[in-house]
């Protein structure tokens, strides 16, 4: 669809020793819809993840990475790819405007592409998740600890102190379920590609 600069494969072939190099995407020609998405997708990559993911399927890989993924599943090939232990460059390109035509993708397509991203990080994904529910259990914790301990202690009047601990209870039980449910669906996920797929593995 000519979004891809051609000019970039010259650049990519300078690299004589590689294992991958990626085109990182500099400034784009959608609509502002998908720009303002696709900020806030490498926003939540980033805290995530602890990466930054700016790249998609436009590489050059060596002949030893692709001896080694050849027989490889997996549901994001950039994120896939990033995820090995390569050495990886990249380099900057803005997007062209498209030549013809409109994409295929819509944008639930394309929120569902960027979460298959961080399938690829499944084990990531959990940690982080595990990390968000324990500071927010500290939190509503700590709300729940203040207003009893005004109540009963200070004796301070605390209006709806009992709805108060009660919504910190149910955020809690939200929270452990919700965390629970994401985590179990990401490995279960991840799960069977191993299963199914017994060539699926990290490539060291």
């Amino acid at each position: 669809d000519g979004e891809d600069a051609t000019n970039a494969i010259s650049e990519l072939l300078k690299f004589e020793t590689f294992d991958i190099d990626f085109v990182s995407r500099g400034r784009r020609k959608e609509g502002l819809i998908f720009k303002t998405g696709y900020f806030f997708y490498k926003i939540l990559f980033r805290l995530i993840i602890g990466k930054s993911i700016s790249f998609g399927n436009y590489s050059i890989i060596s002949p030893k990475v692709l001896s080694a993924i050849q027989n490889q599943r997996f549901l994001h090939y950039a994120a896939f790819l990033y995820k090995q232990k390569f050495d990886i460059k990249k380099i900057h390109f803005d997007r062209q405007k498209r030549i013809d035509g409109k994409s295929k993708m819509n944008h639930k397509g394309l929120v569902f592409h960027g979460l298959s991203s961080l399938m690829e990080y499944s084990e990531e994904t959990l940690f982080f998740l595990i990390k968000f529910f324990l500071i927010m259990l500290f939190f509503v914790i700590s709300l729940g600890g203040y207003v009893l301990y005004s109540k009963f202690i200070l004796k301070n009047a605390v209006l709806g102190w009992a709805s108060s601990v009660g919504s910190t209870i149910i955020t809690i039980c939200f929270l452990v379920i919700s965390t629970v449910i994401i985590g179990l669906l990401l490995l279960s996920i991840k799960k069977y590609l191993v299963n199914n797929f017994k060539s699926y593995h990290e490539v060291r």
